[in-house]
């Protein structure tokens, strides 16, 4: 991938900005958004970024020489970013965070897999160790297992420069290391990471057990943090925290934020029978012929099995399915009425209660509170307005 003519920013960020705007690339509202947000944050601060295109380079070339496949635009565009961007003033990096967001099967894991052992190899950052966090062992070891098989296929010229168990990898030269831990481990207290990733960030209700590994960030220069997900099916949880957070960052409402949100999502439920379309919900898709093949497959699956549709949507659209006959509200509308709080409870002690037949009938919500002596009800009976159709 040459670009041809002058080079403004670097050749895998014009590239990728050429492309958006063009529309060779198909994207999600949120990564044109990105675009546009970047091109400016660019310009604004030109005389205050340095951008090391050899670094840039010498990534993209270590991790296509070591891992089996080539990076395609969108990892790239996003590796310079990561790798070759910091401040001239005091050397820190523009972008810290990383909000990745992306359809199932869009290859996240490897990219993940393969930054971190640019992270702890080609970095040149003594004792920058980075953690992958995930709520289960199982997706916790997947970015893990793609870099302990990356080096197994090239071991005889890398043993001497990694240790190995399938717990750890390690770079003897920097003593910078590779671990992966589930939301829950015991062992995170002693932590002094460079960088952690938080995969498949759709699974964490709150931002608790998130904090308690980020609150050892610091220790090493030039920490980063990476979310790595697609959409879920939890509410109200850290990962809706995270796109209200993108979304005010895109929208200029947040100045100075060192968060790069990466959102690719259908931009409307309906684009998803254009198949041309989904490619803003997947990036990769144009690239990975066997992967098109099959979501194709669930996707006709859709029009008589209504658990795939909502696992499709939600998946590999980024669009959570919402059906009329499961919902009493939209998650929009439930949202909305949680403006309206009873300050007068705060800390109380509450039991909720809910009576519906189904959404085409009346619904009923109630919560039961007690005050010092005395009992509260506050009570709200909702209309579907579907059901006056």
């Amino acid at each position: 991938m040459k670009m041809t003519g002058n080079i403004k920013y670097n050749e895998h960020i014009d590239y990728y900005f050429r492309h958006v705007e063009s529309g060779h690339i198909v994207a999600s509202k949120e990564v044109k958004q990105l675009v546009a947000y970047l091109k400016k944050k660019l310009d604004d601060e030109k005389d205050l970024i340095h951008i090391d295109h050899e670094e840039i380079e010498k990534a993209i070339k270590s991790i296509e020489k070591y891992f089996p496949f080539r990076l395609i635009p969108w990892q790239k565009f996003i590796t310079a970013f990561v790798v070759g961007m910091t401040y001239k003033k005091d050397g820190s990096l523009v972008f810290n965070e990383f909000f990745l967001m992306m359809g199932r099967g869009a290859g996240k894991n490897g990219f993940i897999a393969a930054l971190s052992f640019y992270l702890i190899s080609r970095q040149k950052i003594r004792n920058y160790d980075v953690a992958i966090v995930a709520t289960s062992e199982k997706q916790a070891k997947t970015s893990f297992m793609d870099v302990w098989e990356a080096l197994d296929s090239h071991w005889r010229k890398l043993e001497k420069k990694f240790r190995r168990t399938l717990k750890v990898i390690g770079f003897k030269k920097t003593k910078s290391k590779l671990e992966y831990f589930t939301n829950n481990a015991k062992t995170k207290d002693g932590l002094r990471p460079g960088c952690i990733i938080f995969d498949e960030v759709h699974a964490y209700e709150d931002e608790e057990n998130i904090k308690v590994f980020t609150s050892a960030l610091g220790k090493v220069p030039r920490a980063r943090r990476f979310y790595i997900t697609t959409d879920g099916n939890i509410r109200g949880g850290f990962l809706d925290q995270m796109k209200e957070e993108a979304k005010m960052v895109l929208n200029g409402e947040i100045k100075g934020s060192r968060l790069f949100p990466f959102i690719c999502k259908l931009d409307d439920p309906e684009e998803v029978h254009d198949f041309s379309k989904w490619e803003k919900a997947n990036p990769s898709i144009m690239y990975f012929p066997h992967l098109k093949l099959e979501m194709e497959t669930e996707y006709r699956n859709m029009e008589h099995r209504k658990s795939a549709k909502l696992e499709f949507m939600t998946k590999r659209m980024n669009i959570p399915s919402q059906d009329a006959y499961d919902l009493v509200a939209e998650w929009e509308k439930i949202l909305a009425a949680t403006k309206h709080k009873f300050p007068e409870f705060k800390r109380s002690a509450c039991i909720g209660s809910i009576d519906y037949s189904d959404t085409q009938d009346f619904a009923v919500v109630g919560l039961y509170f007690k005050l010092g002596k005395k009992k509260y009800f506050k009570q709200h009976t909702f209309i579907n307005h579907k059901s006056l159709l």
